[in-house]
C-alpha cells in the first residue's frame, strides 16, 4: 500500500521496523487472535478457517501448529452439533425431510466434512 502511495523503500522499511517493534506486525498472533474470534463470534469448520487465513495470506507453517493447539479435533463435531441445534430451531417450520436437507447444505456451507454432517443430521433426523 505504501508503495502504491509513492513511499520509497527506506520509509517503508522504517514504518515496517516501527510496527515489529509494537508488535503490530505479528503473524502469529494475528493468526491466533483470527483464530480464536471465528470461533467465537463465527464458528465454522477447520477447513473453512483455513481457508480464511489463506485469503488473508497466512501461511500453513503458522495456521498448522495454532489450529491443532486452538481447534483441537472434538471441537469441530461441538460445533457442528451447535450449528445444527441452532439452525433446527430456527428451521422448525419445515417438515423433517426439507429441514434435514437445508441443514445438509447449511453445514456443507460451513466446510464441515460428509463425515461430520451425516454424524450430527443423523443424530437429530428423528426430529
Amino acid at each position: 500500500k505504501m508503495r502504491e502511495k509513492g513511499y520509497r523503500f527506506p520509509v517503508i522499511n522504517r514504518a515496517l521496523d516501527e510496527m515489529e517493534k509494537l508488535e503490530l506486525v505479528d503473524d502469529v498472533n494475528f493468526t491466533r487472535l483470527f483464530i480464536q474470534n471465528e470461533l467465537l463470534l463465527r464458528p465454522v469448520s477447520r477447513l473453512l478457517l483455513v481457508q480464511k487465513l489463506a485469503q488473508r495470506g497466512v501461511s500453513r507453517d503458522i495456521s498448522d501448529p495454532l489450529l491443532n493447539e486452538l481447534f483441537p479435533p472434538e471441537l469441530e463435531l461441538e460445533i457442528a452439533r451447535k450449528l445444527t441445534r441452532k439452525f433446527l430451531k430456527s428451521n422448525a417450520r419445515y417438515e423433517s425431510k426439507k429441514r434435514r436437507e437445508k441443514l445438509i447444505r447449511y453445514l456443507q456451507g460451513k466446510g464441515f466434512t460428509w463425515e461430520h454432517i451425516s454424524q450430527v443430521s443423523d443424530f437429530h433426523s428423528e426430529d
